[in-house]
Formats: structure tokens, sequence, C-alpha cells
């Protein structure tokens, strides 16, 4: 198998934004933004509510909304979100309201674009 045809398409930005605080944040990978979403979070009372816009190198775009209830030691994972997202994509019960874009990548978003950081939080 030719390694430039199974390397996935890597991520350019993503975007983050409180609304209702009037706050934004732009980071480069899935690791910045958890971190983002983890201060943030310190701070909302109990429930956090951002909208995120992902950009690939190629132009391919995901937004929507993540919700984040913090609850004990539990941090926001914005990559974690978007893989189950697409892995259950159409299904009753899938995010797939608060993701918008997975339905336009025709051969399995998973498959083809990066959804994983080589940092992860253990590192940092």
């Amino acid at each position: 198998m030719d390694s430039i045809a199974s390397e996935k398409v890597s991520l350019r930005r993503i975007r983050l934004v409180l609304a209702r605080q009037r706050i934004s944040a732009s980071v480069g990978s899935f690791f910045a933004a958890d971190k983002v979403l983890s201060a943030w979070a310190g701070r909302a009372d109990g429930l956090l509510e951002c909208e995120f816009e992902i950009v690939y190198d190629d132009g391919y775009t995901l937004a929507g909304e993540y919700q984040f209830r913090r609850t004990s030691n539990r941090r926001p994972a914005l990559m974690g979100f978007i893989q189950r997202a697409a892995r259950n994509h159409g299904a009753a019960s899938s995010r797939d309201a608060l993701v918008r874009g997975l339905s336009s990548c025709p051969h399995g978003f998973l498959a083809h674009y990066e959804t994983t950081d080589a940092m992860q939080w253990d590192e940092a």
C-alpha cells in the first residue's frame, strides 16, 4: 500500500466560541482545544456549551455544538466527541444534530481525516 495514499488529511485549525460570553479561541490541535475547553469548563456553572468549527488542510469543515457537564475529574474531549459522532453517523441516537458536515464526506470521515493528536493529556 502506498504510504501517501494512506496519509490522513491534517487539521488546519479549530475555532471555539462561547457565544454567551463573547469569548473565542483558535487552536491548531484537538489537544489544545481540550485545554481551552477545560479552562472554560472550570469557570462554567455546571454546563459548558460551546460552538466549534474544525477546518482541515483540504478545506473540509465540520461545525456544531459541544456540550460538556463537569463531573468529578472528567475533562472535555472534543476529539472523542467527533470520533463518536462519526462512528455513529446516521444512527437514531447519534450526535448528528450537534455536528454538521459529516454527511458531506462520502468516503468516510474517520478513514480520511485526522482525528487524533500525537500529544496526549499525560504528556502535558
